[in-house]
């Protein structure tokens, strides 16, 4: 996600930093989490919610907070990909 956006905004040494970076242990599972969950649409609390009860996995608030953080930061990286794609 990173890379997007780094790439989106033209910024090469953010793109830099995030092929450098590695996500820490404690919250790459996030990462993890959102591939799972993610899809064309918004993520909604009740897809965290069915997913949640698939998979067993019970997430607490904060984590939900960053999960649909980390939706919303995909769908501005994709509105700023868009409309720079509509302006060339």
């Amino acid at each position: 996600m990173d890379q997007h956006v780094a790439k989106v905004r033209g910024t090469d040494a953010g793109l830099l930093l995030a092929e450098e970076t590695e996500l820490p242990d404690e919250v790459a599972y996030l990462l993890t989490w959102y591939y799972e969950l993610a899809g064309n649409g918004n993520l909604t609390f009740s897809e965290i919610q069915s997913w949640s009860n698939l998979k067993k996995t019970f997430p607490e608030p904060f984590e939900v907070d960053a999960l649909m953080t980390l939706d919303r930061l995909r769908r501005v990286a994709e509105y700023e990909t868009l409309k720079k794609e509509t302006n060339n």
